[in-house]
């Protein structure tokens, strides 16, 4: 998944079978994710590679456009 910073810089994110991903609080399946969606994501970074290791969906209140 590609994910986009405010100031436009971009980082592409490997989910993984390990990936957490959470909304709201609680844990959330992957298909919860789509397009668009403001969110966090963390994770391992080995060269250009980032696996994402948690990934939380972020409310639309908290991040105004």
């Amino acid at each position: 998944m590609t994910v986009r910073a405010k100031d436009g810089t971009t980082w592409t994110w490997v989910r993984t079978s390990t990936s957490v991903v959470r909304e709201d609080g609680a844990r959330a399946a992957a298909t919860a994710l789509a397009p668009g969606q403001s969110v966090f994501a963390a994770g391992r970074v080995s060269g250009a590679t980032r696996d994402a290791r948690l990934i939380v969906i972020r409310a639309a209140a908290m991040h105004p456009a």
